[in-house]
């Protein structure tokens, strides 16, 4: 297990008592030499309900601090239910990185007025309108699919995983398409590269463009998520501009991460389980429930809360300004809520995951991702013969704001 004591470590608050501190790597969180990057969270499911791990590396911050880790899937639930207790505000300090004030709107807000600017965008990512765009975004991926399937393999994370969301996306954004290399260089180095300077280099870059691009449509208005965020109103009244940055930032880093790390954890289990392949190339019809288990099974999102006032929870006893972490890999693998969690299962029934959070922070996202992970799978086996992993070193798998794994190569007859 990845254990070690960090050197540079804070001191523990006086209200964590010793038994429930841990020095796990949350850079990594995996077990060396397992050849599961999700062993180490199952690990975690006969440690105490909720742990204080001293020195958190996975925050966009440049003097880290401890964290508490809730382990169940009913402690987490039960936390994204409750705003009032676990605050989403300050969560995600891009601004402040470039000396700025502007949230990430929705999901540095709390309810009430969370649900304000969350209506905002409902009507964009509702299942209806995912409808509408199948057609388009299924022709992204056959073309995708097409010109890499007479090479024999790929590398799959840079030349699918990122490429497919991002196109998608940048349709809906009203982005240019000569832009995408430029947009998933800005990416990796503000989810990726652990280093806060980078990071903050990445955050101003990406405010600039984004603000240059919102001047133009206020000027030449287009059907974009752009245009959309401008023109908004909120409780009645029009948004200010810091609303419209913060909006139109998170769908920026929304919509280029979180379906790449899931499609790269996903074809990587589809790469070394040709039987799973040959099922689902022979019942196309599995594939939506398929994609459900394997949400479960490998889900990648890693989100926080502070705490806003003294509390004892999951028998800790909490102070204000306490952040907390909800890793959906340790609800979606409790042995109390699935039975054989690390066992994959295209027939689970009620497959009760919080893959895309729980609660009014739930994904506003959800129906899109799900149907580009639906659709990258279908298209992918239906055109791809039979696919392992590429000879060479083993992906690894690390977090930030998700976790992924650092490469993929594939490959193929």
């Amino acid at each position: 297990m990845t254990v070690h004591t960090t050197p540079t470590r804070p001191p523990i608050p006086p209200h964590v008592p010793p038994h429930l501190v841990r020095d796990y790597d949350l850079l990594s969180w995996t077990m060396p030499g397992s050849p599961d990057p999700y062993d180490f969270f199952a690990s975690l499911h006969g440690d105490a309900r909720v742990f204080y791990n001293a020195t958190s590396n996975t925050l966009y911050d440049a003097h880290p601090k401890g964290v508490w880790v809730f382990t169940r899937a009913e402690d987490i639930r039960t936390a994204l239910q409750a705003p009032d207790i676990f605050s989403s505000v300050g969560t995600v300090p891009f601004s402040s990185m470039i000396g700025e004030t502007w949230p990430l709107i929705p999901i540095e807000q709390d309810p009430p007025l969370h649900s304000a600017y969350r209506a905002v965008l409902n009507g964009i990512f509702s299942p209806q309108k995912m409808k509408v765009l199948e057609s388009w975004v299924r022709g992204c991926a056959a073309d995708l699919i097409e010109k890499l399937r007479p090479n024999g393999g790929c590398d799959f994370l840079e030349e699918f995983a990122r490429q497919f969301p991002v196109a998608i996306f940048m349709q809906l954004m009203g982005l240019p398409a000569a832009d995408t290399d430029q947009f998933n260089t800005w990416e990796i180095e503000l989810l990726h590269s652990q280093d806060f300077a980078r990071q903050s280099q990445a955050t101003r870059a990406i405010a600039d463009y984004l603000r240059a691009l919102i001047a133009r449509r206020k000027v030449e208005p287009a059907d974009d998520l752009i245009t959309l965020c401008i023109n908004a109103k909120v409780e009645g009244r029009p948004v200010s501009d810091d609303e419209i940055i913060g909006m139109c930032f998170l769908l920026f880093i929304a919509g280029l991460d979180t379906v790449t790390a899931a499609l790269g954890m996903q074809f990587r289990y589809l790469a070394m389980n040709p039987e799973a392949q040959a099922r689902l190339r022979a019942d196309p019809t599995q594939v939506p429930n398929a994609i459900e288990e394997l949400l479960r099974r490998f889900s990648t999102i890693i989100s926080s809360r502070f705490v806003t006032r003294d509390v004892e929870w999951a028998g800790a006893q909490m102070k204000a300004g306490d952040r907390v972490l909800f890793v959906t890999m340790l609800a979606n693998l409790d042995p109390a809520e699935f039975d054989e969690p690390m066992k994959v299962d295209f027939e689970r029934s009620d497959i009760r995951h919080v893959a895309f959070l729980y609660g009014p922070h739930r994904c506003i996202g959800s129906h899109l991702a799900r149907r580009e992970l639906i659709i990258a799978i279908e298209e992918w086996l239906a055109r791809v013969p039979e696919f392992r992993l590429a000879e060479g070193p083993v992906p690894q798998a690390h977090a930030g704001g998700v976790f992924s794994l650092d490469r993929l190569e594939l490959a193929w007859s």
